[in-house]
């Protein structure tokens, strides 16, 4: 109803303009008035467009939007019950649903803009059990709206899961150069790949497979669906390399087997025959790499006569970066020993040797590199985690009081303390288990690596931050998986809330023109404890300290000194509540910082133009007042006296550099300078001046309070009587 309204809305709003269009068309003539009418007609569409844009605020209750549809079986469209719906509702929760018995379902209070929805589903067939292929479908509210209702509208759509039911059977052979003859190919790996980059795949290893002796190969488990594509990695027989082109498969059947038939590999190039190795455990006799080795193979080669170490020569190397071994000769053979680390997984690495024959003295100068360099298989590497949709214990997000776990291809070394943690450049916040920035405890069981959130994790975090970890993880028997990163949300628990302070009002806004003088509070909802507080206070961006103080439900900060003038002031605090054990924390930072008021300031002065009184310049025998705003201290020894940068010379009350006196009286400073204040090469006018910070009785400061004037040196008799 609501499309219908729209639509027709607006279908009535550009059939007015175009009926207008004509009349105006044809009542002024054909062609003189068509760009004045033309003009006039898209001014009006404009405002019909713009009246009929649907709302922005995420605030409303018309922003509020539903989803619906149907899931079927894609091999059969048949309707499926009980399938698993999952999403995050306005306030971030991890929420879920099923389809009814007709497949339907129905989601609503969805707030505006996009959602993301994973559904899963498997059927228990008596002992077995039929899963279909995850779907995430990203759904965007705001590409319709209705002007009349001022809602926005719903979305509604046919998700269609495959079944992992289909297998897919076939042969691989090449035709002999030297005899024509038709040659099974044994081992070849091939591989299935999806050609949408949204597909979830549950079971990586029925993605890949090998030919056995007779050439022929069995692909189970299979969506029973299309966008299937095969590969066939090249392989050598007799020095010649034969490779395949990649095959579009066709849809899979459900509950059957598709056969593709004999598939022949075509003869690609020669690889020229090389007898200077006889055999190696890298490569085959016509030089060709192996693949999916294990990265703890200690390469070797064996030469057709024994080798001297003199001038012998290896470099390895990956596409990225040359790899540390030692060579070591035994008779005719080469092994390339890395003792202190294995090969990295999944990586292609090239080989250079120079040696010499022991009893012949010839030069071996061979490269393995491109076809005959040698790859290594996965290595160490994690199957599943409770962290990643395609596990049945999937969780979106995480708190403290949940453990994240990654189960690894092998046991792990069982101290955590091996795991080397780094930046996780795709967070908001990176897992840490050690070191100075530990929010985290992590710990080893088998092959299953453990990691428990702490509660300092929580800092300046809100519901849906990404965290993730970035770790090297090391296997029992030497392998090491580098930079493996994990991502998932955090869950934040609701803040216990701050029920009254006297320099933040409810809803945290820092108040203005605070006394520096004020012991600031917190009143929380229920008692705290003392123990574990922390709490970081910051005038501007200097550290101010405070010790804080707990009685019963509140927190107060006490100082010995007052807050400087005219200061924000932002305030850090991690408390923990007395009975619940609920972590508390606040970052009291920019429009939640309080601001102190101006304090102790001066009011006027002698030296002052605006001051009646004013004086422009002053000599040894007059003094300098300046009068403040309250009455000060009249421990004159508490005033700290420091350079005044912009004057020729500076004025100090105390101190080795004295060379004025000072005194108080109310709520006045006076100075009077010292002979020593003025010497020989003083001259009139210059520049004089005071760096100081003074105290009130009242314990309020003013610091850094610069005055500034000129110098009046009077003429001496001796001077006087050679002038004249």
């Amino acid at each position: 109803m609501r499309s219908f309204y729209k639509s027709n809305f607006f279908s009535s709003c550009i059939f007015r303009v175009y009926f207008y269009f004509c009349a105006h068309f044809l009542y002024n003539g054909i062609f003189m008035q068509v760009k004045q009418a033309f003009s006039f007609a898209m001014c009006v569409i404009a405002a019909c467009v713009i009246g009929c844009s649907p709302t922005n605020s995420e605030d409303s209750e018309y922003s509020k939007w539903s989803f619906s549809g149907s899931v079927v079986d894609a091999s059969n469209n048949a309707t499926l019950c009980g399938v698993k719906i999952s999403y995050q509702n306005a306030s971030g929760d991890l929420k879920s649903t099923e389809t009814d018995e007709a497949g339907n379902f129905f989601i609503d209070d969805l707030p505006y803009g996009s959602r993301t929805f994973t559904f899963t589903h498997r059927e228990i067939q008596k002992k077995d059990t039929l899963y279909y292929a995850p779907h995430v479908e990203t759904v965007n509210s705001t590409s319709e709206s209705s002007h009349m209702e001022g809602v926005v509208a719903t979305s509604s759509m046919v998700i269609r899961l495959s079944p992992l039911n289909a297998a897919l059977n076939g042969e691989l052979y090449i035709n002999e150069a030297s005899s024509g003859k038709a040659v099974p190919i044994k081992g070849a790996s091939i591989s299935i790949v999806h050609q949408s980059e949204d597909y979830v795949n549950l079971f990586p290893e029925s993605f890949d497979g090998s030919s056995d002796s007779l050439g022929k190969f069995t692909f189970k488990n299979l969506p029973a669906d299309s966008g299937l594509v095969l590969k066939i990695t090249p392989v050598t027989y007799n020095g010649l390399r034969y490779t395949a082109t990649d095959k579009i498969l066709p849809r899979l059947k459900p509950n059957g087997a598709i056969d593709l038939g004999r598939t022949y590999l075509q003869q690609d190039t020669l690889v020229k025959k090389q007898n200077d190795i006889k055999a190696s455990n890298v490569m085959d006799k016509n030089y060709m790499g192996y693949g999916e080795l294990s990265p703890l193979i200690v390469p070797y080669y064996v030469f057709n006569e024994k080798i001297t170490s003199k001038n012998l020569s290896v470099n390895v190397r990956s596409d990225s970066a040359n790899f540390y071994v030692e060579p070591v000769i035994k008779g005719d053979t080469l092994f390339l020993a890395h003792p202190d680390s294995a090969f990295d997984a999944e990586t292609r690495y090239s080989v250079s040797i120079t040696a010499y024959g022991k009893e012949s003295g010839e030069r071996y100068n061979l490269a393995f590199n491109g076809d005959s360099a040698f790859t290594t298989g996965r290595g160490l590497y994690a199957i599943t985690s409770n962290a990643w949709p395609s596990n049945e214990k999937y969780t979106s997000s995480f708190g403290t009081s949940d453990t994240i776990w990654v189960k690894f291809s092998e046991d792990l070394v069982l101290s955590a303390d091996k795991i080397q943690w780094s930046f996780a450049s795709g967070a908001t916040r990176t897992i840490y288990a050690h070191s100075y920035g530990k929010n985290a405890d992590a710990w080893v069981k088998k092959d299953t690596l453990f990691v428990k959130l702490m509660d300092r994790i929580l800092d300046s975090r809100v519901q849906g931050d990404t965290i993730g970890m970035n770790i090297t993880a090391y296997g029992k028997s030497g392998l090491v998986l580098k930079n493996f990163s994990l991502y998932t949300e955090i869950q934040v628990p609701e803040k216990q809330k701050i029920k009254a302070s006297n320099v933040v009002d409810k809803s945290l806004m820092g108040y203005r023109d605070v006394s520096p003088l004020i012991t600031p509070f917190f009143v929380f909802e229920e008692e705290l404890s003392s123990a574990n507080l922390s709490v970081s206070v910051k005038a501007g961006s200097d550290v101010f300290y405070v010790t804080p103080t707990v009685k019963k439900d509140t927190l107060f900060l006490k100082h010995d000194r007052s807050f400087p003038s005219e200061a924000s002031i932002s305030v850090s605090i991690a408390v923990y509540g007395k009975k619940s054990g609920d972590r508390i924390s606040y970052e009291l930072t920019g429009d939640s910082a309080f601001v102190t008021g101006r304090g102790l300031y001066a009011v006027t002065s002698n030296a002052w133009p605006s001051n009646k009184g004013y004086k422009a310049s002053f000599s040894a025998e007059d003094t300098i007042w300046v009068k403040f705003s309250k009455a000060l201290s009249t421990n004159t020894d508490r005033i700290q006296w420091s350079k005044a940068s912009n004057a020729k010379y500076t004025l100090y009350g105390h101190g080795a550099n004295k060379n004025a006196n000072a005194k108080v009286k109310g709520d006045t400073l006076f100075i009077t300078m010292l002979p020593n204040a003025i010497n020989e090469s003083t001259q009139n006018g210059d520049s004089v001046g005071v760096n100081l910070t003074v105290y009130a009785t009242d314990e309020t400061y003013l610091e850094k309070f610069t005055l500034y004037t000129e110098l009046e040196i009077p003429l001496s008799s001796s001077s006087t009587t050679k002038n004249e």
